[in-house]
């Protein structure tokens, strides 16, 4: 072997791997290496066995992976080499980088094998060069993780009929459903790679209305809620106060009546039967945001998320605003789609949003114009303006009640079932939920 190809070998990197998977398996759910990608064979084969294990949901130490390669009848690896592997590990939060240098020195490994097919190739005379040089392309391509994602219509059509008729069939959802049937009669159901925002000035109650949104959507599939300004506690304690009628003075008391206990006692049974995740932890990036969601829907499954909200995430922190915003808005819109996966996220209004009474406009979304084009569908959650008052009838009641109706804006939407821009709801006055407006 040539001494300039040993570059491309890095043994220590592949234990090191080994190492960190043998001290935090969780991870393994979420790599994405093959085991051909391992530069020593042994290796590679190791960690195909750890990965069928983390499938199988099989417990993953030093012993049970020796146990597993002895039932397999692979005899390579003793309980010290584990071990040692474990202890070089300089750290197992480090298994990415790991993951990423093993993928990149493979992909270049099969760039020099190609080439020198290629090299042979050309100096065979006796055999036509065009087939060689269209196979070498292939390999090259296929090495650097160009995928080929351009097929034929037919194959779209079929995948789209089978969809139809599943659906037709009742084995599928026409989309996730928001458990408000007005805005789900306008959305027609949230379509998986979908990012919807949901946006309006502070105190409005977008934050309530959204964490409703996953409770409610919660009951009939799997999600996870994201609280990057609200404690864990708070969020629970809306949910009991606004789905048991309940105050929050006597949720923070302990104290409450007879009846108040009842009703806690059930709204408490009904959302511990809904699937729902949540997490309040603040500090969020795109990346270990996006690590985060792909153990959850490996885990449980999810297929919905909600983000509270969207500029406390910490990426680009010392930039300004534009250009944040167009990261952060432009890295959701990636993991929802790579992770087919709706994302419900909390935005804010500009400063010329902010004008009271004014009906939410797509130009008053924070941030950078690409921010909008990101979006699937955008809503924006406003007082009640007094012309829209006007013409449903909003106007006979008094102003302490008309405070407390809320207008739902549609200002994007892509393939809505209907052309209606807005939907009603009453905030309740002493509970922290919402009702549709009758």
């Amino acid at each position: 072997m040539r001494k300039d190809i040993q570059v491309l070998f890095d043994e220590e990197t592949e234990k090191s791997l080994i190492g960190a998977f043998l001290i935090n398996p969780e991870n393994l759910i979420m790599s994405t290496l093959r085991s051909e990608d391992f530069s020593n064979k042994n290796l590679g084969e190791l960690y195909k066995v750890m990965r069928e294990m983390a499938d199988s949901r099989m417990e993953i130490d030093v012993s049970t992976v020796y146990s597993e390669c002895r039932r397999r009848n692979i005899l390579t690896w003793t309980k010290l080499d584990l071990y040692a592997m474990a202890s070089a590990c300089s750290s197992s939060m480090h298994w990415e980088s790991y993951e990423n240098i093993i993928r990149d020195l493979a992909s270049r490994r099969s760039v020099v094998a190609a080439s020198s097919d290629l090299y042979n190739a050309a100096i065979d005379t006796e055999k036509p060069l065009s087939e060689s040089i269209s196979r070498a392309i292939e390999n090259i391509s296929d090495s650097a993780g160009i995928q080929e994602s351009a097929v034929h219509v037919s194959e779209w059509l079929e995948e789209f009929e089978a969809d139809m008729i599943q659906r037709a069939m009742g084995e599928k959802e026409p989309g996730l459903k928001t458990g408000f049937k007005n805005l789900d009669e306008i959305l027609g159901g949230l379509e998986q790679k979908t990012m919807m925002l949901i946006m309006g000035v502070p105190a409005v109650g977008k934050s309530m209305f959204t964490m409703q949104i996953g409770l409610q959507m919660a009951a009939s599939c799997p999600g996870a809620i994201y609280s990057l300004e609200m404690q864990g506690k708070s969020v629970i304690r809306r949910m009991i106060s606004g789905f048991g009628r309940i105050s929050a003075g006597s949720l923070k008391s302990g104290q409450m009546t007879a009846e108040e206990q009842s009703r806690y006692n059930s709204t408490v049974k009904m959302m511990e039967t809904r699937r729902l995740y949540i997490s309040d932890l603040a500090d969020w990036n795109l990346f270990s945001l996006r690590s985060e969601l792909t153990k959850q829907k490996v885990k449980h499954g999810i297929k919905w998320f909600v983000l509270d909200y969207m500029y406390l995430m910490s990426d680009e922190i010392q930039q300004d605003e534009i250009r944040r915003t167009t990261t952060i808005s432009t890295g959701l819109k990636k993991i929802c789609s790579d992770l087919n996966l709706v994302g419900i996220i909390v935005h804010s209004l500009n400063k010329e949003g902010f004008d009271n009474g004014a009906i939410p406009t797509m130009k008053n979304v924070r941030g950078s114009g690409q921010v909008v084009y990101n979006a699937d569908i955008i809503l924006a959650l406003s007082e009640v303006a007094k012309d829209l008052g006007l013409n449903h009838g909003l106007d006979a009641l008094s102003e302490g009640q008309r405070k407390n109706i809320r207008a739902l804006w549609v200002l994007k939407g892509r393939e809505l079932q209907y052309t209606k821009q807005f939907a009603l709801f009453t905030k309740m006055p002493d509970y922290p939920i919402f009702t549709e407006y009758k």
